[in-house]
């Protein structure tokens, strides 16, 4: 079979009854949303690195990844 290969744009976080998200760009920078605390906003938390819990999020659990296929 032909091999696809997929990259991690967004992560979906749960907790508390609420959603929040992460997004990441093409050039590797993390974006954080809350509809109820950043409003339409998105707030950048900086280069995505090894030490960034993605698992994990202001208290709530990861329960979605988005990828993208390149």
């Amino acid at each position: 079979g032909r091999r696809h290969k997929f990259i991690l744009r967004g992560i979906v976080y749960f907790g508390s009854s609420h959603f929040t998200s992460r997004i990441l760009t093409e050039e590797g920078m993390l974006w954080y949303h809350d509809g109820i605390n950043t409003g339409k906003n998105t707030e950048c938390e900086g280069p995505l690195s090894e030490s960034i819990d993605l698992l994990r999020c202001e208290g709530r659990e990861a329960t979605a990844a988005i990828y993208s296929q390149l």
